[in-house]
């Protein structure tokens, strides 16, 4: 599961009891963070994690599990009540796309085994469903679109070793050790060569590691109030690049949260420093502008023009901060996302 992915990425598993050497309930491990070294506990099954060893929760922390495992059988129920396999493609067409995705989606549907990559050399597989199979064709699908105004200006530059030099850039990452800690610079952002890469590669990235953040919020109860209100919803990606993150959130929403809405339903809009990024999102249906984290008035930059700051009230905004985590603890950026 994505879960069990993350918490083996930023994780050391350890016994299945706790230091103190009272047992675990079924379904738990003990878990060590790399970063704060302090043990914590995480139930694969029903997708918790605690800070609290599970023998030692109050009634309320209880109810929070159990309300994780309802929401998950839940999802189930959903995605086996017609928002699962055949919503996006049928299976010609999944097919098709499954040979054209150059073997980063593999599919032995004797096996019902389904897996996929992020990784350029296709080293790392990721485990996934049919369901999860099709959403990845159907990014790939959609995904044509961007790579066709990549194409245009790599064509324009007149450089035939222009790719070549992207795919360099994007190796080297030479600013990762660097005092800023950037995996690229601004200038290697904007390089055409470059972006085509990380068009084909980090899609599948962005998408699903923002599937599963999805996921996790939903069985939360983020998105309970959908239920009864009936506004109209804008998600706004924070650094947000070319716009995948605002893509997963679509499919998500349409197929959990909303299933009878459409696409022009839900308002999507990505904010980054690099412009370039603009005619890819633009070519997804998305919107885009440029914005500097450190400038703040989040909420004026995503109003529509000429609109009050009272229209805010017309919409649920959902913003997604995604790819800048490691800036929203400066005390500059804080109170500009609303973070205070």
């Amino acid at each position: 599961s994505s879960a069990s992915s993350a918490s083996s990425a930023s994780s050391a598993s350890s016994a299945s009891s706790a230091s103190s050497g009272a047992p675990l309930p079924p379904g738990w491990t003990r878990h060590v963070s790399r970063q704060y070294k302090v043990e914590y506990w995480f139930h694969d099954g029903n997708q918790v994690s605690s800070w609290v060893h599970p023998s030692q929760m109050n009634a309320e922390q209880q109810r929070g599990v159990k309300r994780s495992r309802d929401a998950m059988e839940a999802a189930g129920a959903d995605a086996a009540g017609g928002r699962g396999a055949g919503w996006l493609m049928d299976e010609d067409e999944m097919e098709s796309w499954l040979s054209k995705s150059e073997g980063m989606i593999k599919a032995d549907k004797t096996a019902e085994k389904y897996e996929y990559f992020c990784d350029r050399n296709r080293k790392w597989a990721f485990g996934s469903t049919r369901f999860g199979c099709e959403l990845l064709c159907d990014l790939n699908r959609t995904n044509v679109a961007p790579l066709a105004e990549c194409q245009k200006l790599i064509v324009a530059t007149g450089d035939t070793a222009h790719e070549a030099k992207g795919m360099q850039i994007y190796s080297e990452k030479k600013h990762l050790n660097g005092p800023g800690g950037v995996t690229w610079s601004h200038e290697e952002y904007g390089h055409p060569g470059f972006q085509k890469v990380y068009l084909k590669m980090k899609s599948f990235q962005r998408f699903t590691e923002t599937w599963a953040l999805l996921e996790r919020a939903a069985r939360n109860g983020l998105f309970h109030i959908h239920n009864h209100d009936r506004r109209r919803v804008r998600a706004i990606s924070v650094g947000g690049g070319p716009g995948y993150e605002l893509l997963a959130f679509d499919r998500f929403f349409r197929c959990h949260i909303k299933p009878q809405w459409k696409e022009g339903d839900i308002e999507l809009m990505s904010l980054d420093l690099q412009p370039l990024w603009k005619i890819y999102v633009e070519s997804m249906g998305m919107r885009f502008d440029t914005w500097d984290i450190n400038d703040g008035h989040l909420l004026d930059k995503i109003r529509q023009p000429g609109a009050s700051p009272e229209s805010d009230g017309e919409y649920i905004t959902y913003v997604i901060i995604s790819y800048v985590m490691i800036y929203v603890t400066n005390a500059q950026v804080r109170p500009g996302l609303g973070l205070g």
